[in-house]
C-alpha cells in the first residue's frame, strides 16, 4: 500500500519530498473520518470531536500523518474496516459489508 501511495501522488505531483509525504497525509485523514464516523454512530458529535484528540495530539498518530510509514495506511484501512464491519454486523447493513464504497456516506 506504501509504494502505491508514493507512486500515485509521484505520478501527480511530480518526485518530490512533499508528493510522498501527501500520501501518509490522506492516509491519517482517511483515519480520522472513519474514527469520527464510528463515534458519532455509536455515541454523539460531543464524544466523536473527543475521539479524534488522540489522532491529533499522541506522537504516534501525529507522526504517521507527516511520514509515510506502513503504518500510515495501515491505521487507516483499520479505521474503515472496524467502521463498516460495525455498519454489517450491528446495523445489518449488508450493502457495508459486500461493498462498502456502495455505502459511503459524506
Amino acid at each position: 500500500m506504501v509504494s502505491l501511495l508514493i507512486w500515485v501522488f509521484t505520478v501527480l505531483l511530480g518526485h518530490t519530498e512533499g508528493a510522498i509525504r501527501i500520501g501518509a497525509m490522506a492516509s491519517w485523514l482517511v483515519a480520522t473520518y472513519y474514527v469520527y464516523k464510528l463515534t458519532h454512530r455509536t455515541c454523539s458529535a460531543n464524544a466523536a470531536l473527543r475521539a479524534l484528540l488522540p489522532l491529533v495530539v499522541f506522537p504516534i498518530y501525529f507522526c504517521i500523518g507527516l511520514v509515510m510509514t506502513p503504518g500510515a495506511p495501515l491505521i487507516a484501512c483499520w479505521a474503515g474496516c472496524v467502521y463498516y464491519l460495525y455498519r454489517s454486523l450491528v446495523e445489518g447493513c449488508r450493502r457495508s459489508w459486500l461493498a462498502p464504497a456502495t455505502s459511503l456516506e459524506l
